[in-house]
């Protein structure tokens, strides 16, 4: 804070990207001064970065820039068999399995306030999606027979559709709140989805060609 102000010079800009007071300071970095991770970012700034994350079995939860750079640590090594990960950018968390633990577990975007939102049975969770606009987190189990809702803070916790088979990959629709699933053992594989309370399962790909261990929607 060179000028003295009592904001960090990292948030002194002349063209921010949001200042509602048009005082060339970002709104979200006026009260905040810490840099605790030592990016060279505020923390209070984190949320106004693009990042990418991902889950490392042997290593932890990380993050990098958009194109790559600045790849980090966001979760320490010592927590092994992470697996699955899911975003909140509007309470900025990151929602990912702890299958060393068997919890499902949250933190802020840099890997701080760390809590535990769910138990999982041994061998515990395997994909996990979440929906803000609904405050609702689902996952699924390795050799899992059912897909699993809570609110994202882990309370109201319940089966949403029981009686599967192997549901592996999974994705919900923002818009209209469907839960979509990969399922099946060896051949046929296929896409299944129900209604946000579960009900109206149906089989929208009767055979994905081979084990699907990822879905995205693209819902534009």
């Amino acid at each position: 804070d060179c000028d003295g102000n009592l904001i960090p010079d990292d948030c002194d800009l002349e063209e921010p990207e949001r200042d509602c007071n048009d005082n060339n300071i970002l709104d979200v970095c006026e009260t905040s001064t810490s840099d605790c991770n030592n990016d060279d970012l505020p923390d209070s700034c984190q949320e106004q970065t693009s990042s990418i994350y991902w889950t490392s079995r042997i290593s932890g939860v990380f993050r990098s820039d958009l194109d790559g750079q600045n790849v980090r640590p966001v979760i320490s090594a010592s927590v092994l068999e992470s697996v699955g990960v899911a975003i909140d950018p509007i309470a900025g968390k990151i929602y990912w399995a702890d299958r060393q633990l068997d919890l499902i577990r949250r933190a802020n975007l840099d890997g701080s306030n760390v809590e535990p939102i769910a138990a999982t049975p041994a061998m515990g969770a395997l994909a996990l999606a979440l929906n803000p606009s609904t405050d609702k987190l689902y996952w699924t189990y390795s050799f899992g027979d059912r897909i699993e809702e809570s609110n994202l803070s882990g309370e109201g916790r319940r089966s949403l559709v029981t009686g599967l088979v192997n549901a592996a990959a999974l994705a919900v629709n923002p818009s209209n709140g469907q839960v979509y699933w990969s399922e099946g053992v060896n051949n046929p594989y296929r896409l299944r989805r129900a209604n946000a309370d579960g009900s109206d399962v149906q089989t929208v790909v009767a055979d994905l060609g081979g084990y699907a261990s990822s879905l995205e929607l693209d819902t534009n």
